[in-house]
């Protein structure tokens, strides 16, 4: 896979921003994955707010806005349980879908929180949408080790 580049939304602590882009970037590579997000949970705990993105979508994800609960990362945030996406979902059928536009098709992606003293700080995203091969258990398991790392550094 190439390089994949990582962009921050302005604004964020030089350390900060360094590592979420070396923490996706290093995802990215680790999974050959097509792209990614790291989002952050906003002070009031209501959504998480998209912070460093990778991939063709990248600009236009910076600074998107989850709510708590809604789509695959808010539902991972919320429950604090990591979530793998095995080919399309339905976005008329889920309950976390219902409503809701669908970004674009991605054959496999996970999301994935990061914890510390018990609260969702944020949650990595890993997609894949060009590769047919899924995303696996064991990717979820390598992802959930760089997140319990970004978490104790935040």
């Amino acid at each position: 896979m190439a390089h994949t580049e990582v962009i921050t939304v302005e604004g964020l602590n030089d350390k900060i921003e360094a590592l979420l882009k070396f923490c996706l970037a290093a995802t990215c590579g680790i999974l050959s994955a097509d792209g990614g997000s790291i989002m952050l949970v906003d002070a009031d705990g209501k959504n998480l707010t998209v912070t460093a993105a990778a991939g063709s979508n990248k600009n236009d994800a910076i600074g998107k806005k989850v709510a708590m609960g809604e789509r695959v990362s808010g539902k991972a945030a919320k429950t604090m349980a990591s979530v793998l996406v095995k080919g399309a979902i339905d976005i008329n059928s889920d309950k976390y879908f219902s409503g809701m536009k669908k970004y674009e098709k991605i054959n496999s992606g996970m999301s994935i929180p990061f914890v510390k003293n018990g609260k969702a700080l944020g949650v990595i995203n890993i997609k894949r949408t060009e590769q047919p091969q899924a995303l696996t258990q064991e990717d979820v398991e390598t992802v959930e080790i760089i997140a319990r790392e970004l978490a104790l550094t935040l």
